[in-house]
């Protein structure tokens, strides 16, 4: 045939469109294969939420262990909202929160103007973040308000003391509960991991959670919306650095530190990093039967059934929000728009 008569042009078209034809089955097929791979998220989500309902929060208990017991409140908090926010049996978390606020009422709970300054240091964030979540539950936080007032000068003065995303974070707490407090400056994630561009290499446990909690600090914020804003730059290094440690937090077995990771990629859209889908696959094969994350057997040998609140509740929150974002990003994908 000659090149460029009409025959020959059908001729391409034809091979074209084949080829489309090809390549669209080629990535149905392997679409179908994916998704064949992902655990039922609801299912898996359900089963957590059964566990939620029941785990006990024993205040008295821990604070005679020198626990900080407001922080498995807000844990176990965070994990009502998140589940009815995602309409995972909505109603009956709810009810779980709004039984679990009683807790708030207790004599002696509204502690947080007059306690030693050890117990401020480590049980403040927690105070302030049970009172957002209880407002995000409906539930009534007009006195609980009150007390939080007491506390604000001593809040501003604590700061000096904290870490970048401590600070991040409690800014946002002063701003939305309407505190006295300067905010301070430069920003508070100004000097934390990811402005620092801390080498992977140089990374630490104690490192790795301070860089999820950094995102957390953006994506968390108590006022509704990213307070520090990762740049370009941050964000090219948060997708180097967050997938290995991902992988070596897997290799390990460490079922809290990869959730955490996990959590903190979701929030920053890497759904489609291969090592993030296979740990959402890896998490939901480590779920308990009871429906909770994490086995701490040198707690339990200690501290007995303590180890749910102690341990559990933050294991299996972490890994809640991430198959929540999980399951958000397949509904997402499913209705043909890409991560946001």
């Amino acid at each position: 045939m000659i090149a460029g008569s009409p025959s020959s042009s059908i001729w391409r078209v034809a091979v074209i469109a084949l080829a489309l034809a090809a390549a669209s089955l080629t990535t149905h097929a392997a679409a179908s294969t994916r998704d064949a791979l992902q655990p039922d998220l609801p299912a898996v989500l359900e089963r957590a939420s059964r566990w939620v309902e029941v785990v006990p929060v024993n205040v008295d208990t821990l604070e005679s262990l020198d626990v900080t017991s407001k922080k498995s409140l807000a844990e176990v908090l965070e994990c009502c909202w998140t589940l009815e926010r995602h309409g995972t049996r909505p109603a009956a978390m709810l009810a779980r929160a709004r039984t679990l606020a009683d807790e708030t009422r207790r004599a002696g709970y509204h502690d947080q103007a007059d306690c030693d300054s050890a117990t401020f240091h480590h049980a403040s964030m927690s105070y302030l973040r049970v009172a957002w979540l209880l407002d995000r539950l409906g539930v009534d936080t007009r006195v609980y308000r009150d007390s939080i007032r007491t506390m604000s000068r001593r809040l501003s003065q604590s700061m000096a003391s904290r870490g970048a995303w401590q600070r991040a974070m409690l800014e946002g707490y002063q701003r939305y509960f309407g505190l006295v407090g300067a905010v301070h400056r430069p920003g508070p994630l100004d000097s934390g991991l990811v402005a620092r561009r801390l080498p992977l290499r140089r990374f630490d446990v104690d490192h790795v959670y301070d860089l999820t909690h950094e995102v957390y600090a953006v994506y968390e914020s108590p006022i509704g919306h990213p307070a520090h804003a990762f740049t370009p730059a941050d964000r090219a290094y948060l997708a180097a650095t967050l997938p290995p440690l991902l992988g070596n937090a897997i290799a390990r077995d460490d079922v809290d530190l990869a959730a955490e990771l996990a959590c903190a990629m979701g929030y920053l859209g890497m759904e489609h990093e291969v090592r993030w889908r296979d740990a959402i696959r890896w998490l939901a094969s480590r779920q308990n039967a009871d429906g909770s994350w994490g086995t701490y057997e040198e707690v339990r040998l200690v501290r007995g059934a303590l180890v749910e609140q102690m341990a559990q509740l933050h294991t299996t929150l972490v890994a809640i929000e991430a198959f929540e974002q999980s399951e958000r990003s397949h509904r997402t994908a499913g209705a043909g728009m890409g991560p946001g």
